[in-house]
Parts: C-alpha cells; structure tokens; sequence
C-alpha cells in the first residue's frame, strides 16, 4: 500500500501566527487568490484539515492516490 503525502503542512512564523505551506512548491498556499499566512491557530487548522481533505480527493478522482 503507497502511503499519501499530505499536500499541506503548518508552519508558525515569528510573529507567533501561522502560514499554510503547499508541501510540493513550498510556497505558502492560496485559497480563492489569498495567501495563507498571518493566520490564528485555530483558523491554520481548519483551513490546513479542508485543502488536504479536498486535495486527497481530487487526486483520488484522478486516479492518482
């Protein structure tokens, strides 16, 4: 069984916030043209559990996971 990289990951910033990082560029993520960085806890959590639940399937539907 190949094991699924997940797409994106947390990364805390200096500022104490938090950034989405897309694992394969290493860029931070844009979600609907933002930048996912300057982030609370919380709201990095959420948004991080949502793009890799969507990445996961989209890439099931292509038959690629």
């Amino acid at each position: 069984m190949t094991k699924i990289t997940k797409r994106y990951n947390m990364q805390r910033e200096h500022s104490g916030t938090w950034s989405i990082i897309d694992m394969f560029t290493g860029q931070p993520a844009i979600l609907d043209g933002v930048l996912l960085v300057g982030l609370k806890l919380l709201e990095a959590d959420d948004i991080l559990y949502e793009l890799n639940n969507l990445d996961l399937s989209d890439r099931k539907a292509k038959g690629i996971a």
